[in-house]
C-alpha cells in the first residue's frame, strides 16, 4: 500500500473510494492488517509528539509572561 495514501487517510483527507481501497486492502490479510496498524502507530506518534511540543511552547510562553509581570 502506498503510503502517502494511508496517510491522506489518517489525515481524514481521502475520498470515499480512496477509504473503500485502504479498508480493502487492510482487510485483504493479516499481513497487511499489521502494516496498517504498524503505519497508523507511527501516525499517531509523531501527531502525539507534535501536539506535546505545542502544548510546552504554549505553556512555557504562559509562565514565562508570568514570571515577567511579577
Amino acid at each position: 500500500m502506498d503510503k502517502e495514501l494511508l496517510h491522506t487517510y489518517f489525515r481524514g483527507e481521502a475520498t470515499p473510494e480512496e477509504e473503500k481501497q485502504i479498508m480493502d486492502w487492510a482487510e485483504s490479510s493479516p499481513e497487511n492488517y499489521q502494516e496498517y496498524l504498524k503505519e497508523r502507530k507511527i501516525w499517531n506518534a509523531i501527531l502525539m509528539y507534535f501536539l506535546i511540543q505545542i502544548c510546552c511552547h504554549r505553556r512555557h510562553r504562559f509562565w514565562s509572561g508570568v514570571l515577567y509581570l511579577t
